[in-house]
């Protein structure tokens, strides 16, 4: 199965059926939500499964390492970093063309850039999809809470978070919307802890 979308702003996920392509809002399922509507394929994903033909290699992380700067969107300007959870854009397009385009459109935006330390890891990863499923987890579960506009409090909260925190990962990149396009899938990253996680806090630009 493809990766499941929980759209912030409409509240409503969308699946894409593996077998013929066709997209439905999870709304319209009805009693088999996993059903296509076109072909009949079932397209319910299986606990732990690995959505990978081989072992999956973010092209964002480097031993367990972000390589690059990453770019945070915020409506009112932040003094301060605190101890609770953070998102970043992982491309500096990203954040231009989608959270920071958005944001102004809602009235004004404040552009970040920073580095992260610590161990990230990507929840695509063979390795991560097992740890979750030794553990009685689903990553797919997990993501969809993380992209449903959770509060930090809820982050914190939900036991796959707890369980990369156990692991020593600092935060995670995972499979968000493309605020570019709502129903494409776009890289990004949350920090579980942004004020220990989170160096050379930087503003870039305001509007």
């Amino acid at each position: 199965m493809k990766k499941v979308k929980l759209f912030e702003e409409f509240t409503a996920n969308h699946i894409e059926c593996d077998n013929c392509g066709w997209k439905w809002m999870s709304q319209d399922g009805g009693d088999d939500l996993y059903i296509c509507h076109e072909c009949g394929h079932d397209n319910e994903p299986v606990l732990g499964e690995s959505l990978n033909e081989e072992n999956y290699q973010s092209p964002y992380i480097k031993n367990e390492k972000v390589t690059d700067q990453v770019y945070h969107v915020a409506g009112e300007p932040i003094k301060a970093l605190n101890n609770r959870p953070m998102w970043f854009a992982l491309e500096q397009e990203h954040s231009d063309d989608g959270w920071y385009a958005n944001m102004i459109e809602n009235g004004g935006a404040h552009q970040y850039s920073a580095k992260i330390s610590g161990k990230i890891c990507d929840v695509f990863e063979d390795r991560i999809q097992k740890l979750f499923k030794d553990n009685g987890l689903d990553t797919q579960e997990w993501e969809i809470e993380i992209v449903g506009n959770p509060s930090a409090d809820q982050v914190m909260k939900l036991e796959g978070t707890k369980l990369l925190i156990k692991n020593g990962f600092v935060g995670a990149v995972y499979a968000d919307y493309d605020p570019r396009d709502f129903q494409q899938d776009l890289d990004a990253l949350i920090i579980f802890d942004a004020k220990k996680s989170v160096k050379g806090w930087n503003l870039v630009k305001s509007d």
